[in-house]
């Protein structure tokens, strides 16, 4: 359908995280005290200022949690809900 293929641009601002946050494009960390990186107002998806030219332009506008439980060997399991907003 025509919706499939609709352009829906991310609205990226700059952003300081108070915890570590990766990037949900390369999946690497955004490194830095302050301005680590870039969010998206529509859909809460992170990137990196140097990732923010490849990602494709697909917001959802639906904003996402993560939700980690992180288990007695140290090894941290994540998975995305959708969250209201």
């Amino acid at each position: 359908t025509v919706e499939d293929f609709q352009i829906r641009p991310h609205a990226l601002f700059v952003h300081s995280y108070r915890a570590p946050a990766f990037c949900d494009h390369c999946g690497e960390m955004l490194w830095g005290l302050v301005r680590q990186g870039l969010k998206c107002e529509g859909c809460g998806l992170n990137y990196h200022k140097r990732c923010a030219f490849k990602i494709p332009n697909n917001c959802s506008g639906i904003r996402k949690r993560r939700l980690s439980n992180v288990s007695l060997t140290g090894l941290t399991n994540t998975r995305s809900v959708s969250a209201e907003p």
